[in-house]
Order: structure tokens, then sequence, then C-alpha cells
């Protein structure tokens, strides 16, 4: 995914030079102007009760917010110039849309992020690639700038365990006396603020100049069939999903922020999803119980291919309880990376975590404790 490859960028200075990142001279291009943009002005009536209720620390006016702002996939309710930009973002569908600078505030404000938030987010995406495209940053400092991005949404998404597999549930009936704390401090992160600050972060932690990393973004089929990046590695790190959730739902908006492209929505039954998943989600061969012992024999032939070791990180239950029935067993995966690397060739770290669930009370596992492990295969 595009977003991961930003943080790799960043954070390993890949390409960076001695005299990079002006940051005054950078921010000082990417801060807001006075002046408002025609996506602000298409949902002033939403910011401008957004911004009541916050100054009021009143969260059930901020649910009504996130309820009612109308959206490409609700657009009941809008007005002329809230329809203008739905009908642009139906035509940019599965296209790159930074001309059109308003993909986050026509699909996910009101549920993942604020109106407001969501405005600055387009704001902030479109001016780093204004920059780019100009040629006053070039890929590292865009990298740094996305990665800083990506970090603010975040922090201000609002769901549960800070992913983005679905935003909160705000709905009659439900006991909303955790949610009224925690949407008044989602909604109230000033993204332009927490951005400049992430900036400043992401500089501080990326690796020196010169470090000699590469990064490459290509699915794990297509290194199968040219393997010439990775030569000489050493090593190869592999956390792959081990049930049938697609874990590319999780990361469905990070992804949209950093390509742009307008998504063209999945509907079930007529509906969206509730997680606004889009309809082209990647499906790993590692979450099908039939695909994913030949997934992790083609891993096993790469890293013998290479003559570097593997490291497989796997995810089990000491209870029996999964919650996600796994689509390969501990025991049967073990038994592959032996076949390969031989008895004597393969470790076993074994480490104790307690996961968070994040399921329903009715649906959470009674009783789960996950353990994690790492499978060191030496050189196959």
């Amino acid at each position: 995914m595009s977003y991961t490859s930003s943080f790799a960028t960043a954070l390993l200075s890949v390409g960076r030079g001695a005299d990079d990142f002006d940051e005054e001279a950078i921010l000082g291009a990417l801060h807001p102007r006075a002046a408002p943009s025609r996506v602000s002005t298409a949902f002033e009536h939403w910011l401008a009760a957004e911004a009541e209720a916050l100054k009021n620390r009143d969260s059930d006016a901020l649910f009504d917010v996130s309820l009612d702002v109308p959206q490409v996939w609700r657009p009941e309710g809008a007005d002329g110039r809230q329809r203008q930009l739905f009908d642009e973002a139906v035509e940019r569908r599965g296209q790159t849309a930074f001309d059109f600078g308003a993909v986050i505030s026509t699909h996910y404000a009101g549920t993942y992020f604020g109106v407001a938030q969501a405005v600055e987010l387009d704001r902030l995406r479109v001016g780093i690639q204004s920059l780019r495209a100009s040629g006053r940053v070039n890929e590292w400092e865009e990298a740094v700038l996305l990665t800083a991005l990506l970090s603010v949404a975040s922090d201000c998404v609002f769901s549960p365990g800070k992913h983005f597999a679905q935003p909160h549930l705000i709905r009659g009936g439900k006991d909303l006396s955790f949610l009224r704390g925690r949407v008044l401090q989602d909604r109230g992160v000033d993204v332009w603020r927490l951005f400049s600050q992430r900036v400043t972060t992401v500089l501080r932690r990326a690796a020196p100049a010169g470090g000699g990393h590469s990064v490459y973004r290509s699915t794990f089929e297509s290194f199968l069939e040219d393997s010439a990046p990775l030569r000489g590695a050493d090593l190869i790190y592999a956390d792959p999903p081990y049930t049938a959730q697609q874990y590319s739902r999780f990361y469905h908006v990070p992804e949209t922020l950093v390509t742009y492209r307008a998504p063209q929505l999945q509907y079930v039954r007529g509906q969206v999803t509730r997680g606004l998943y889009p309809d082209d989600k990647f499906k790993s061969r590692f979450s099908s119980k039939r695909e994913a012992p030949r997934a992790f024999r083609d891993l096993l032939d790469l890293s013998k291919r290479l003559g570097s070791k593997l490291l497989v990180s796997y995810s089990g239950t000491s209870s029996g309880l999964t919650g996600n029935d796994r689509m390969i067993g501990f025991e049967a995966l073990l038994s592959l990376c032996r076949e390969q690397a031989g008895a004597d060739g393969v470790r076993v770290y074994e480490f104790d975590h307690e996961y968070r669930q994040f399921n329903h009370r009715n649906t959470a596992v009674n009783g789960r404790l996950d353990k994690e492990y790492l499978i060191l295969c030496d050189r196959v």
C-alpha cells in the first residue's frame, strides 16, 4: 500500500540529501490562508455548527452534525454547492483527484473525521502535491509531509482502537456515555497545529542521510516473478494476515489520503458499508483457507531463492478460541517451515500479549488470550 511506502521512505531517509527540508519555508507554504476555499464554502453551515458545538462542549450537537452532514453517499439535505462537489466526486471515481480537492470532505466528514478536519486534510494533501509537482519538495520531503499528515489522521479519527475499519456507531438506544467524551476529544484535534508538530517529530526520528536504504512498493506475487529488487537481503520479515478478514479494509482511508483517488464505494443490499469501504479492496492469498498453504510455500521458496533467513510473525490463541478461524494452523505452518529449513533450522519464539478486542461485547470471545509467535527459518 502506498501509505506504508511513505512511512518507510520518510523514516529511512530514502533519497534524503544533506541540505533537504527547509522546515520554515515548507510549512510556510502550507500554512492556512484566510480566504475560504470552495470546499469550506460548500460546508460552511456544517463547519459553523461543528465549531459552535466544540466551543460549547456539546457532544450531542456534534453527534447531530455527524449524522446530518451531507456526503456523496448520503446527499440528503445537500445544497447546490455540495451537490456540485458530489457530482464531481462521482465523475472522478477511481481517478486521482488533486484538481478536485475534496475527496476526504465528500466521503469521510462526519464519520471518520470532523467536518473541519476533513476539509483541512484535503487542503493539506492537495498542498503537498502542489509542492511536489512544482519541484519545491523532493520525494523524501514529500514522504515526510505525508507521514506527518497520516499521523494526524490517526490521532483524530473517530473509531474504536483508532483503526480505519469502521467509525464509531452513533444511534438511538445505544449507550453513548463513552462516545460523548471521545467525540469531543477526537473532533477537537486541530489538524494544522498537530501537523506542524508532527513534521518536526518525523524529521527528528528520521534516519541520517546516506544509509543506503531502498523502498519498493509491490505485491508479494510481483516479487515472486521478479525478485531482483530483493537480491542481497539477509532477512525477510513477513507479517501476513491469518484470518479471513482482508486487512486492507483497516487501512483504506490512509491509502485514499495518500493516493487521493476518489473511491468507488462498495454497496451491500443497496447501502454503503459502515466502514465506507472501496469496492476494489486488495485481497490477500494468506486470507484464504484454500490458498494460504500455497502462499506460505511460495514465501519459503522466495527465501530459498534469495538465500535469506525468514522471520514469520504468527498470531495464535492459547484457549483454542480465536474469534476468527486461522487460515492455516500453527502446527501446519511449522511443518511447512521444517520441510524447507529442516527441523534444526527452525526456531520458535513465543511472546505473551493481551490484545484488546474491539468487537461488540455480545460477539467478543470470552477467555481469548492470543499469543504472538515469531518463527525463524535459517537460510533455506
